[in-house]
C-alpha cells in the first residue's frame, strides 16, 4: 500500500494527478459510508473503474441513457448467471448495443463514477500498486487531466445548483412542454420523469440517474422558466397557518343552550357568595328570549 489518507486532507484531482504524474498502475480504492468505488490505473492512465452503488452498474448507466430497458435488462441478466459471461458483451450479443457504443458508454460511466467523487465531502482511500483485477475487463483508456478539469467544474456548478435547489426534497413541476429532440440523451428520462409529485431523490430513482445529472437537468429547466419548484415543508406549512386562520375567522357554531347553562351556573355561584347584584345580572340574559 504506497498511498493513504481522506478527501479532507488531499482532494481528489490532487489524487489523481499524483497517480498520473507518478505513471502508476494499481488500484485506487475509494470510500464514503457505504459506498465503495475502485479506479484501475495502468501507467497512469485510468484503463476501468468499479462501484458497488446500484445506480451505477452498467445496467443501470444504459437504462438511464435510454439505450435499455428494464425487460432487457432483466434478460442479459439471467444469461449472465448462467454464462458467467459479462453483461457487456451479452449486450453485444443479443443486438442491444453495438460494441463501439458499448465501449463508448463504459468509458463515459467510468468518467461519471470518478465525477461523482469530487462531490464527495468525506472519504478514505488508498492505493495498491501493481494490483488489477483478474477478471477480463473491457480495456479503456481515459484521460486524466481531462477529468480533473471536469471534476472541479462540476464542483463550481454543484454550488449554483445548489442555489437553485436547496436539497433533493423539493418537487419540480414542469410550466411548459418541452422538446425533447433539444434533449440530451440522459436529459430525456429525467424530464420525462417529472410529474409534479417526484421529489428530485424520487427523480434519482426513477432515471437511474445521478444526483448532480436530475439536479443540474432540472435547474437548467427552472432557469429557462420550462418549471418551477415546490418545497413540500413549505407547503405543508402554509396550508396549517390557513387552516389556524381559518379557524379563527370561522369559530365553531354558536350554542344557545350551552351560553343559558353557563349563565344559570354563574347565577348560582353568585346566589352562594350572597352577591344578589351580580346574580340578577347573570340571569337577566338568560331569561330574556
Amino acid at each position: 500500500m504506497a498511498l493513504s489518507g481522506n478527501l479532507r486532507t488531499m482532494l481528489p484531482g490532487d489524487l489523481l494527478q499524483w497517480l498520473s504524474l507518478g505513471q502508476k498502475t494499481g488500484t485506487l480504492v475509494i470510500s464514503n459510508k457505504r459506498v465503495e468505488k475502485k479506479i484501475f490505473f495502468r501507467n497512469g492512465r485510468v484503463i476501468s473503474s468499479a462501484s458497488n452503488d446500484p445506480r451505477e452498474y452498467l445496467g443501470q448507466f444504459l437504462m438511464s441513457h435510454g439505450y435499455l430497458s428494464e425487460p432487457e435488462l432483466k434478460k442479459a441478466m439471467e444469461v449472465q448467471q448462467q454464462s458467467g459471461i459479462l453483461l457487456g458483451k451479452i449486450l453485444v450479443m443479443i443486438d442491444v448495443i453495438n460494441e463501439p457504443d458499448l465501449v463508448r458508454f463504459m468509458r463515459l460511466k467510468a468518467e461519471e463514477e470518478i465525477y461523482d467523487i469530487f462531490l464527495w465531502n468525506d472519504g478514505d482511500f488508498y492505493f495498491v500498486d501493481d494490483e488489477l483485477p483478474q477478471m477480463e475487463m473491457i480495456p479503456l483508456q481515459v484521460d486524466v487531466t481531462g477529468i480533473i478539469m471536469e471534476g472541479t467544474r462540476r464542483v463550481d456548478e454543484w454550488a449554483r445548483i445548489r442555489e437553485t435547489i436547496p436539497n433533493e426534497a423539493v418537487i419540480p413541476q414542469l410550466l411548459k412542454e418541452v422538446d425533447y429532440t433539444e434533449l440530451e440523451e440522459v436529459e430525456e428520462p429525467i424530464v420525462r420523469a417529472i410529474d409534479g409529485k417526484r421529489t428530485i431523490a424520487e427523480l434519482v430513482l426513477e432515471s437511474r440517474s445521478s444526483a448532480f445529472t436530475v439536479s443540474s437537468t432540472v435547474s437548467a429547466l427552472v432557469r429557462h422558466s420550462f418549471a418551477k419548484l415546490v418545497d413540500p415543508s413549505t407547503q405543508k406549512l402554509k396550508k396549517v397557518t390557513e387552516e389556524q386562520a381559518a379557524a379563527v375567522l370561522s369559530p365553531a357554531e354558536f350554542n344557545e343552550d350551552d351560553e343559558i347553562l353557563s349563565l344559570l351556573s354563574g347565577a348560582q355561584n353568585a346566589l352562594r357568595g350572597r352577591d344578589y347584584e351580580k346574580t340578577q345580572r347573570l340571569l337577566r340574559p338568560a331569561h330574556d328570549p
